[in-house]
């Protein structure tokens, strides 16, 4: 080689030639992918309810057995001449059903199984003596768990959200001659005779 070729200078489309080539060989970098962004969580499910059971196979509770007046109840009736007999229902002494001064049993028509009353009873049940200021009520026989016959008065008290029956007039003999007591069970029936209302009390 001579001297005066290394010294010569090189052309430029060499030079272009060499940086494209180079640029060739340099890879394009890949654009990296977008972060994902952080998943949005749904609510909590509520817990699961048990599985409903078909009507056929729940525990039903089973019906009250039905009201049974006594052999010796029926006949003191029949010698009566006594009919439509009815449950009305049945009753739990509490103390003050029970209490001398108070002298009154109490009926709470919500317990009250049938509708034993006549219209004009129920009218009847509804006026007050003008001069007394009481309420009137209708007089009523019972026969009492000795089968003693007693005269008593029936009277409806109108509460603030309910209505009681209560038998008054002579209600303390019944308690005293029957030796009633706190938390005896009782079943009251009606019947009639000739029309009248009468009612049965039946000591359990």
């Amino acid at each position: 080689m001579h001297d005066d070729e290394e010294c010569r200078p090189i052309p430029s489309w060499v030079n272009k030639k060499s940086r494209t080539a180079k640029n060739a060989s340099t890879p394009t970098p890949t654009p990296s992918p977008p972060t994902p962004s952080p998943p949005t969580l749904s609510p909590p499910l509520p817990p699961s309810l048990p599985p409903q059971l078909p009507a056929s196979s729940q525990q039903l509770l089973p019906p009250l057995p039905p009201a049974v007046l006594p052999d010796e109840f029926k006949n003191r009736i029949r010698e009566l001449n006594g009919s439509d007999i009815q449950f009305v229902m049945s009753k739990k002494l509490f103390q003050t059903d029970l209490t001398l001064n108070h002298d009154r049993l109490s009926m709470p028509m919500r317990e009250v199984r049938c509708d034993f009353l006549t219209k004009a009873e129920k009218a009847t049940l509804d006026e007050r003596d003008c001069a007394k200021r009481k309420l009137v009520g209708v007089e009523l026989k019972m026969l009492d768990p000795s089968l003693t016959e007693c005269t008593l008065s029936l009277k409806k008290w109108n509460m603030t959200s309910t209505s009681i029956y209560c038998l008054t007039k002579n209600w303390k003999s019944v308690v005293t001659h029957n030796n009633l007591q706190k938390d005896d069970q009782l079943q009251i029936w009606s019947f009639r005779v000739d029309g009248k209302l009468h009612f049965v009390l039946n000591k359990l």
